[in-house]
């Protein structure tokens, strides 16, 4: 199986530590696992995507943290990947971003990727942190409440109890379309 993880703005496949714990746990989980954790450019989030979307097929899992769940999202959806996992997604990115001044000229860029509805035979996956303090998770409750979901009161937006949400992450892995 192939993995594809995509780390969240500000973040890099270096530096963030969900995409090391999600690397740790697809290795433990799939030996034979070919895990992919590319990187984008925000200044130029078109042909970051189109790259992205080269990646994946119909075997791949592809996975997002926050910005990377926005993108993920579209990359799963477009490219009809096998399933898609999301950590605190930032569902309206275009807009979520507007807040950070650097970037703000080209959050409209991200609209043309905003997904209406996911392809129903998608396998979908969100976990939530309720106390997250960068995107709001009401949007993405809203939107997936009737879909796998795992909600958790605490962690904030950078999932700090990422670590013990395995055992729901790989009876998720373990379903045949989520």
């Amino acid at each position: 199986m192939k993995y594809v993880i995509i780390h969240g703005y500000g973040s890099s496949p270096e530096t963030s530590n969900s995409v090391r714990i999600f690397k740790e746990m697809i290795s433990e989980y799939d030996g034979n696992a070919e895990i992919i954790t590319p990187t984008y450019d925000v200044f130029d989030i078109q042909r970051s995507v189109e790259n992205i979307m080269y990646m994946v097929d119909h075997h791949t899992i592809v996975i997002g943290i926050s910005l990377g769940g926005f993108i993920a999202r579209y990359v799963a959806n477009m490219s009809k990947a096998f399933k898609l996992l999301m950590v605190n997604p930032s569902i309206h990115a275009y807009e979520n971003l507007k807040k950070y001044p650097e970037i703000t000229d080209v959050c409209h860029t991200f609209k043309p990727l905003y997904i209406e509805e996911d392809i129903h035979d998608l396998g979908i996956m969100v976990l939530l942190a309720m106390d997250d303090d960068v995107v709001d998770p009401i949007p993405t409750y809203n939107l997936y409440r009737d879909r796998a979901i795992v909600i958790h009161s605490d962690g904030g937006h950078r999932m700090t109890t990422l670590p013990t949400l395995d055992h729901y992450i790989f009876r998720f892995l373990n379903t045949i379309n989520g």
